[in-house]
């Protein structure tokens, strides 16, 4: 049942590398009698992919090592990652035994099977080619699994989490790649940890993307790094917030996931372009340093310049150097070497690296534009043209855009409006209901308003309330991109229906409220509570006070704003009876607790669980501040 190794070799000075040694050594990942079983298994069903790392690793002459065979069977034998009483009960099913099953406190259990790969691997020796394989089994058994796991070692752990976003194409699974920093049968182990929250994140959780689980953090694949050799949370996400976070309750950033499942059947891209690397200025960096750098056979290359995405003003030399690889058609995209921040082309020395066609890499990881750059020149690469637009383009939510930019399109598209729209031939009606939610979901992203009147003013029939293939209504939409003119026609046809909409949930139960509150939109808020929106609808008092509380922890004043415009109580208390006063007072937030002050009637003799009142743990903690902001509003409030 182990799938052959795979062995990159050395590739041509003068020519691409391909896949196809790797498509053609691709073996069967299951036998019949393992498929048999997932088909009756009617629980949640999750593939491990085990191709080495320290988590499965075991002592061997006082050092760690990989053992074939070691992990699944020693897995079997822990309480913790595997249910014995339930899969007895499974024994008519599972005839061989081939599934471990990881206990949930529901006395459900989400099915697991292991697929070790022969050789280990350490993530040192990870290759092109096996990315290539890790994609190829998972799309061999695609449809038998709810979702992924792939254990991997942590040291390139974020270049393959990078070239698999870029590869499985219009995913609709869950892929969590994971591994510990100690091996998860040491006593302490962080492994234990992250394979458990990665099983129920692929088991549990719709995530469509390819994403990263580490010390009960779930980062979106392509936007993180590892930032740490000796810590147990060794990776930071340094441009974009953790989709998930594993508290005392699993928190989904719902309105962050990259869902681009709508957009066609699942697909694997196999051809990447293997002739790319990275060049990172120094200073004193010579020209013909450069040169011989960016001689053939490469393609691509990631340049790694210093701050925004500056070059030495002074170095004409380095520029004309650039200049001659881009008429070759080289493509390069230029990446700060900052941990955080972006590429602006603003300043000279930054704007010299466009005007000779570099492509700015935005806010993307090092990782990430290496690998969309294999990606983009494997897939494109007879189109110089549309490769910079790709590189430019957000596929995977690898990058950030500006406030002018979209990933999607303006739509252009009066001809099909004044043809297929208006004609009602049989042909043309079915062409009609196909586009209508298309069109109306891109107006929805982009608040196109002309497009959706027209829309309405040439076909009275078409109907705005409408579920999109991702779950979400148009409204949902709107609220997620601020697109507050198609917000308003839709609100205002739908109070002349019977189907009011406001307060209508998606398919992960959150409101346009809700939505418009993570985006921190005071406009799209108003809109929506003048026309009938409550928190009260889908959120209990106690969760509005856990989302107040987390605001004020994190110090959000403009969410916390938001929250407030929506009609949430500043002094509602969380599920542990903490009130936003207490939590901004134990942690400082300044900004918050003036503006609870001003804006809420909130109760300053509220106790914590251990008897103390604000003004208590202020004096406590010597916070000067607090304490007279706290005995100016008591003296406010005694008057």
């Amino acid at each position: 049942m182990s799938a052959e190794p795979i062995v990159d070799t050395p590739s041509s000075t003068n020519e691409r590398r391909s896949s196809d040694d790797v498509l053609l050594k691709h073996v069967t990942l299951l036998n019949a009698q393992t498929q048999k079983t997932l088909s009756k298994l009617t629980i949640p069903k999750v593939l491990v992919l085990y191709t080495g790392g320290t988590i499965g690793m075991k002592i061997v002459r006082k050092a760690y090592e990989p053992v074939s065979n070691y992990l699944p069977d020693a897995l079997r034998g822990m309480n913790i990652m595997h249910n014995v009483q339930f899969a007895e009960t499974m024994s008519g099913i599972d005839v061989g035994k081939s599934f471990l099953y990881l206990p949930l406190a529901n006395e459900e259990c989400i099915a697991y099977y292991v697929k070790e790969y022969v050789p280990l691997l350490d993530s040192t020796n990870m290759t092109f080619d096996n990315y290539i394989h890790i994609a190829l089994d998972i799309k061999e058994v695609y449809d038998l699994f709810d979702g992924f796991v792939i254990l991997h070692g942590t040291d390139t752990m974020s270049y393959t989490a990078a070239a698999l976003s870029f590869m499985l194409e219009n995913l609709s699974k869950p892929v969590v790649l994971t591994g510990s920093q100690i091996p998860i049968f040491e006593t302490r182990s962080d492994g234990r940890d992250n394979l458990i929250g990665s099983l129920l994140l692929a088991g549990q959780y719709r995530i469509p993307e390819v994403t990263v689980y580490f010390r009960n953090r779930l980062y979106r694949g392509n936007r993180v790094t590892k930032s740490d050799c000796e810590d147990l949370n060794a990776f930071e996400s340094h441009n974009f917030p953790t989709l998930a976070e594993f508290r005392t309750k699993v928190q989904v950033k719902w309105d962050l996931v990259f869902d681009r499942s709508a957009d066609g059947p699942f697909n694997v891209h196999t051809n990447l372009n293997r002739n790319v690397s990275l060049l990172r200025l120094f200073p004193g960096i010579t020209y013909l340093t450069m040169r011989q750098f960016l001689e053939p056979p490469i393609q691509g290359v990631v340049l790694q310049t210093y701050g925004a995405g500056n070059i030495p003003t002074n170095r004409a030399d380095l520029v004309e150097e650039l200049r001659k690889a881009t008429e070759r058609d080289v493509l390069i995209v230029n990446c700060t070497q900052c941990a955080k921040g972006s590429v602006y082309y603003v300043y000279e020395s930054a704007t010299a690296l466009q005007k000779v066609g570099v492509c700015s890499g935005s806010d993307m990881t090092v990782e990430a534009a290496l690998m969309k750059l294999a990606y983009v020149l494997g897939k494109y690469s007879s189109d110089m043209k549309l490769m910079k637009e790709k590189m430019a383009q957000n596929l995977r939510g690898e990058m950030s855009v500006s406030s002018n930019q979209t990933d999607v399109p303006a739509l252009s598209i009066n001809w099909l409006l004044d043809e297929a729209i208006i004609r009602t031939d049989e042909e043309s009606i079915r062409f009609r209901r196909s586009l209508v939610p298309w069109i109306v979901s891109s107006c929805a992203q982009t608040d196109d308003i002309k497009t959706l009147q027209k829309l309405q003013q040439s076909q009275n029939s078409v109907d705005f309330n409408i579920f999109f293939p991702s779950g979400s209504m148009p409204l949902h939409v709107c609220a997620k991109h601020n697109a507050i003119q198609c917000a308003e026609l839709f609100l205002h046809v739908a109070a002349t229906s019977d189907h009011p909409i406001v307060n209508e949930v998606d398919h992960v139960g959150i409101t346009p409220l809700f939505y418009a509150i993570l985006r921190e939109n005071e406009t799209m808020i108003e809109l929506l509570v003048s026309h009938g929106a409550k928190l009260s609808a889908t959120l209990k008092p106690s969760e509005i006070g856990m989302y107040l509380c987390n605001c004020v922890k994190n110090n959000q004043l403009n969410r916390l704003k938001a929250w407030h415009k929506a009609g949430a109580d500043l002094d509602q208390a969380d599920y542990d009876g903490r009130t936003p006063l207490l939590i901004a007072v134990n942690h400082n937030a300044i900004d918050c607790l003036r503006y609870l002050l001003e804006n809420g009637k909130v109760d300053v003799s509220w106790a914590d669980n251990r008897g103390l009142t604000p003004i208590q743990i202020a004096k406590h903690r010597g916070f000067d501040s607090i304490i007279q902001l706290l005995s100016s509003y008591t003296s406010e409030q005694s008057k």
